[in-house]
């Protein structure tokens, strides 16, 4: 049986989190439980859900439910303690996935601009992440709200 110790932070991860992010990340769990899988390296290396892992043993320490597979199917976790989609805690979780994603992502831009050197990521789109502003309207306005070009219409 695999332990939660068998298990560590990607060390090398492009995502540094946000505090807001990991604060709702920490009451989803406390509230509703965990909604989706963490992924791991056959060594143990977490290479997605590395904010869960680290909330897990503050929020709800309990070893885990390892699945084996080698990403040819998908993985479908089965919330037996909801019973449909009208569900609060459904109506909730399905929105908290999306958001909290948003809001606890923080791009190490360092680190993609040399993972770009090791392997291909066109079409990921991060030249929009390395976007300078050329005047006043571009810039951002540092509270964490979304922002969006008037000329061009992307948005940070």
């Amino acid at each position: 049986m695999a332990k939660l110790s068998d298990f560590y932070p990607q060390k090398k991860n492009a995502n540094l989190h946000t505090e807001q992010g990991l604060a709702l990340l920490e009451r989803s769990i406390q509230q509703d439980g965990f909604i989706g899988a963490i992924t791991a390296t056959a060594n143990g290396e977490i290479i997605a859900g590395s904010a869960r892992l680290e909330k897990v043993a503050d929020v709800l320490p309990a070893e885990p439910i390892v699945v084996e597979c080698d990403g040819t199917r998908p993985i479908i976790i089965k919330r037996i303690d909801i019973p449909n989609a009208e569900d609060e805690r459904a109506k909730r979780l399905a929105i908290s996935d999306n958001r909290i994603a948003e809001l606890n992502l923080n791009w190490d831009t360092g680190l993609i601009q040399e993972l770009e050197k090791e392997i291909d990521l066109s079409g990921m789109n991060f030249n929009k992440l390395f976007y300078t502003p050329i005047n006043k309207e571009h810039e951002v306005d540092n509270q964490n709200t979304l922002n969006e070009c008037p000329q061009c219409h992307y948005r940070w």
